[in-house]
Order: structure tokens, then C-alpha cells, then sequence
């Protein structure tokens, strides 16, 4: 990796803007959490609406539906202007939304600005993702991808820890600050937008190789091959395949008419339902509630809801640094299955424990909590990021990964639409349900998903159905040792044409100085 540390301080920079989802994605629980804020919207107190439990659901749901409209939003953005242009998008909207969520003088107003803020959010979800792993090298795309899930949580962590901050701030607007300090979140993505290179499969869709060269020859060289014999193979197989994509289809009809790439949607979204119906959006924005319910008072419930999240600071960075060595399969298996299990133990020691006084019993089923995000964190948070970027070829990669996310989302709208209702009627055994789901789940998964450990981007397709897509196989290309030039052996080792990454490309392939976040 030491050779590919300028690839790797730009993916670092860019998947540090995860943090703005992190935050942006968690701020309402610690909002919830707080007195000041439930008395002004009137949602406690004796001028509580007499309608707290559909409010409360509003001021959710309206989120997760403004995330629908933006990333359906965010596919043609990012296919017509660009992944940069991507990452400025949800950094503008996310900036708007907070900013009028925060002055938000009604409960009217908060939740109309919350689904501004939700399209900005979740859009970023796939932007980052999306940009980092087209931009990094193959043998370390699960690394560099998968530290988006850590700084996700770190969004979420410093969420969680400016709700305690605020709470001993002793004035009734105290609930505000937090959700304004989200904005410097969305500004650093904005930064991150300006200054950063733009993708170079982008660029070679977009028929421009001379700048996509710029940035690999930048990127991808290993200051230990002095001939760059795999950037320039590897650049030489982007092009090749850019050159066919450009000539096939790549509408959304087609995303869900062509067979393979319906196999594609299925297993992301199927992966990324079952993720979600684990109950972990309900758990992250409902943990105040949960820990209500078990017993524990303002302040150690927005002290769990911090040590919530670093927990999952910590499955994330433990994912992210293996996934490259065991695969995606099974890092995203133990996922699936280790927050099952933990969710069993929660729901029983909600069952069992719940109103009493059992101190055993009652930090057991908060330590449920804490080990099912940390296991979610570890398989599902960093499996959907590196996942959902690698499955879907380049012409395409936009809209499958955007619609992956709305169907999402859609589950995460029924599930945050009737969780306050549900807990408040069937309490413990609305778990039930996220058990059911992810048991089935684990199994089905366990069943169809692939490996793509390894694999550059362009030769995915063949393990989804789609092998005559390829255009070039890695295996299959060398530098002929007396032109320097990239040729590729065919079925009777003879030489093909060879006119594809000449000599003036490849003149100043050396890293050159200068600071890597330089547009080129």
C-alpha cells in the first residue's frame, strides 16, 4: 500500500466526507433526546399534540423520502456532469437543509426542511462510495472504499456527543446547535468536490483519455515499477472497456430489462433490504426511546447513544482493513448474521427486563446494542459501500447504486413510519419482525452472493452473466519488451495492434510534486 499512498490519501480525503451522511443521518436521535427540543415542537409536556406518535413519524419518514427524490436525482447528475459534480449536489443540499432545519420556528417548518436535508444526505451515499472506488487501484479497493463506513460513523459518533454537549447548555433553543453543526460537514464535501480530480472512467466515458491518463498515471503509480507495466495495463483495459460501454445501451429501462443487470439489482438491493430490516435506522434514530424503555434517564441515554456509535467506529475500521483479505462474501455474511443473533438477545432482554429494576438484565440489553452495531458495521456498512460500487459496469454504475438505495429507502419509510406506533402497542416484539427477516436473509445470501474480491471493475461483469462484456482481461496484457508498448496475446501468442498507450502518454509518469487533492 505504501506504494499506492497518493491513491490512498485521496480516497481518504474523500471518504472522510462520509461524515456529513454520519451526522446528517443521526442528528435527529440526538435531537429527540433532548427536553428542550420535545417541549418547543410541543411533543412532550402539557401542550404535547395529541398526535405525538404521527408527528414523530412525520419528522422521519419525510427524511427518508427526501433521500428517495435526491439519489433518483443524483444518477443523472452524476452521469451528465460528472462524480464531482455528484458530491457537490449533496453537499448544497445537505448545507440548505440543515441550515433551515436548525432555524426552524415549527414543527410544519422542521419537517418540510428535514426532506431538503434527507435528498443531500442520502444522495451521499452513493456519491461517495461511487467516486472513491472508481478512482482507487483494484488490490486495495475494499480498504479504501470500505474507511467510508468508518468516518460514517465518526459522523455519527460526534452527532451523538454534541447531543450531551448541548443538553448542559441550559437554554430552550439549545437543540439547534447540533443540527448547525452538521453544516460544516456538507461545506468540507463541497471543498472536496472543487479540489478533486474527476473520475477517469468518467472522463473515458465522456471520450476525453488524454485527461483520464493524467489522473491514473497520477494516481496508480508504484513508485517500485519503475515502468509502470500495471498502470499502464490497467488504463489501457479502463479504455478498452470504456470504448464498448459507450456504444451499449445504459437508460433505466434497460437497467431493469436486461436479465444480467436485473440479477445485479436484485442482489444489491436484496442485500441492502435485508441490511436495513436488521431494524438498525430504527435503533440509531429510536436509541433514546429504547433506552427509555429500558429504564435509563436523559443523560444515559444520550451517553449510550454515544458509546452506541463508537461501537460502530470500531466494527467499521475492523471491516474495512479485512475485507480485502477474506472477500466481500463473507465479511458481509458475519454482518448479516451477528446482527441477528445480538437482536435476539436485545429483544429478550427487552422481554424479560424492561420497567424492572434488574441491573443485569437491563446493561445486558444495552450491550446487545452495542455488539449488534458493531457486527453491522463490521459486514453490512462496509459489504454495501464497497459492494454496490464494484457490481455494476461503468455506463451503468449511477443508476444501478441509485436504485439500489431507493428500494432503501422504501424500507426504511415503512419501518420508521410505524416503529413509534409499533413499539408503543406490541413493544419488544416488533424485533421480532427484523429477526425473521435477517434469519431468512443470511441464508438466501449465504446462497447467491458472489465474490468480487480483487477484481478490477471492468471485469466484474463475468462473474454476473455478462463475459462476452468484457472487452480485455489484465491476464492478457503485456508490455512488449522492444516497443514499450502495451499489446495483448492472442489465442496464438501472437502480438495484437499495439497503438493504445504510446510513448508521449506515458512521458511523465513519474508522481510528480505537488499537493494530490490538484485538479488535473
Amino acid at each position: 500500500m505504501l506504494s499506492h499512498r497518493k491513491n490512498f490519501w485521496l480516497c481518504f480525503l474523500i471518504t472522510s466526507t462520509m461524515m456529513s451522511f454520519g451526522y446528517g443521518s443521526s442528528y435527529f436521535s440526538v435531537t429527540f433526546g433532548q427536553p428542550s427540543f420535545l417541549k418547543y415542537m410541543k411533543l412532550a409536556g402539557p401542550e404535547a399534540s395529541s398526535d405525538v406518535e404521527s408527528l414523530i413519524g412525520a419528522m422521519t419518514g419525510v427524511n427518508t423520502a427526501g433521500g428517495i427524490v435526491g439519489v433518483l436525482a443524483l444518477a443523472w447528475v452524476m452521469d451528465v456532469w460528472g462524480r464531482r459534480a455528484g458530491l457537490a449536489y449533496c453537499a448544497i443540499l445537505s448545507i440548505a437543509g440543515r441550515t433551515l432545519c436548525a432555524a426552524s420556528r415549527d414543527i410544519a417548518m422542521f419537517i418540510a426542511f428535514r426532506f431538503l436535508d434527507g435528498a443531500g444526505t442520502f444522495a451521499s451515499f452513493i456519491a461517495v462510495p461511487l467516486y472513491a472506488a472508481e478512482l482507487c487501484a483494484p488490490q486495495y479497493r475494499g480498504l479504501f472504499v470500505g474507511l467510508g463506513g468508518v468516518f460514517l460513523t465518526i459522523g455519527y459518533t460526534i452527532a451523538a456527543l454534541m447531543g450531551v454537549a448541548f443538553y448542559f447548555c441550559h437554554s430552550p433553543d439549545n437543540w439547534r446547535g447540533p443540527i448547525a453543526i452538521g453544516e460544516f460537514f456538507a461545506l468540507h464535501m463541497l471543498l472536496v468536490a472543487w479540489f478533486g480530480p474527476e473520475s477517469p472512467r468518467f472522463l473515458l466515458l465522456q471520450d476525453n483519455p488524454d485527461g483520464a491518463w493524467k489522473i491514473v498515471s497520477k494516481l496508480h503509480a508504484d513508485q517500485n515499477d519503475p515502468d509502470q507495466t500495471f498502470t499502464r495495463a490497467e488504463f489501457f483495459q479502463m479504455q478498452k472497456q470504456a470504448e464498448f460501454d459507450r456504444s451499449v445501451k445504459s437508460s433505466w429501462v434497460t437497467l431493469f430489462t436486461k436479465k444480467s443487470y436485473r440479477k445485479r439489482l436484485m442482489l444489491s438491493a436484496g442485500f441492502a433490504v435485508i441490511g436495513q430490516s436488521s431494524g438498525i435506522l430504527v435503533i440509531s434514530n429510536y436509541g433514546p426511546l429504547f433506552y427509555a424503555n429500558l429504564g435509563f434517564n436523559d443523560i444515559d441515554q444520550l451517553c449510550f447513544q454515544a458509546g452506541y456509535f463508537a461501537s460502530a467506529v470500531l466494527g467499521n475500521l475492523v471491516g474495512s482493513l479485512v475485507i480485502d483479505r477474506v472477500g466481500r462474501k463473507p465479511i458481509m455474511l458475519l454482518g448479516i448474521g451477528g446482527s441477528c443473533v445480538w437482536l435476539c438477545v436485545e429483544a429478550a432482554m427487552s422481554a424479560l427486563y424492561a420497567g424492572t429494576t434488574n441491573t443485569a438484565g437491563l446493561n445486558t440489553g444495552v450491550a446487545a446494542l452495542f455488539l449488534f452495531v458493531f457486527f453491522y458495521a463490521c459486514g453490512v456498512d462496509v459489504g454495501m459501500l464497497v459492494f454496490f460500487g464494484e457490481i455494476y459496469p461503468n455506463h451503468m454504475r449511477a443508476k444501478g447504486f441509485t436504485a439500489t438505495l431507493a428500494i432503501l429507502l422504501c424500507a426504511d419509510l415503512v419501518y420508521l413510519q410505524v416503529t413509534s406506533l409499533a413499539f408503543a402497542h406490541i413493544h419488544w416484539r416488533f424485533f421480532l419482525v427484523f429477526i425473521i427477516i435477517t434469519g431468512v436473509g443470511f441464508f438466501w445470501l449465504a446462497w447467491v452472493l458472489p465474490e468480487t474480491k480483487g477484481l478490477p471493475l471492468e471485469e466484474i461483469a463475468a462473474i454476473m452473466g455478462d463475459a462476452d462484456q468484457v472487452v480485455v482481461y489484465q491476464q492478457d496484457i503485456r508490455i512488449d519488451e522492444k516497443s514499450n508498448q502495451v499489446v495483448l496475446n492472442t489465442a496464438d501468442d501472437e502480438k495484437s495492434d499495439a497503438q493504445h498507450v504510446n510513448a508521449e502518454m506515458i512521458e511523465e509518469i513519474a508522481l510528480p510534486p505537488g499537493d494530490m487533492t490538484d485538479r488535473v
